[in-house]
């Protein structure tokens, strides 16, 4: 699933987040086992998923970093984009171990198609923005 949202080339680094992350999302939505397996892992102590975690971090990160080498594109300088890429992660696993959060759904094509949108406009967002030295953006 994630191979497939290398075609076509993704334009820069912002578009690559998009689509890995949009990946995530129609994954999430369409396999119940890796469904389950976040939910496990966000339910667990924390110490009981450690294991589960990491290796799942490692399996992303390395896919991640192939694909960036592949493509040839980095994280705009002094982003922090492990912290970025984090959130956005974060949020799609909450919305599909949810099941729906303020009416926005993965189990309904159409809006998995508005969150597809939603986290290519976000990384846009992000790795467009410029804060100030030391800002936080608040």
């Amino acid at each position: 699933a994630l191979e497939r949202a290398l075609e076509p080339p993704p334009a820069d680094y912002a578009d690559l987040v998009g689509r890995l992350t949009a990946a995530l999302a129609e994954h999430l939505a369409t396999d119940r086992h890796a469904r389950e397996a976040a939910r496990v892992a966000l339910a667990a102590p924390e110490a009981a998923a450690a294991p589960f975690r990491a290796a799942r971090a490692a399996v992303l990160r390395d896919w991640f970093q192939k694909a960036k080498a592949q493509l040839g594109v980095s994280a705009p300088d002094g982003m922090d984009a492990a912290a970025v890429n984090a959130v956005l992660i974060a949020g799609i696993e909450a919305l599909a171990v949810a099941g729906s959060y303020a009416g926005v759904t993965l189990s309904e094509a159409g809006d998995r198609a508005r969150v597809s949108r939603a986290l290519q406009r976000l990384a846009v967002g992000a790795y467009a923005a410029r804060l100030p030295e030391g800002g936080s953006g608040a």
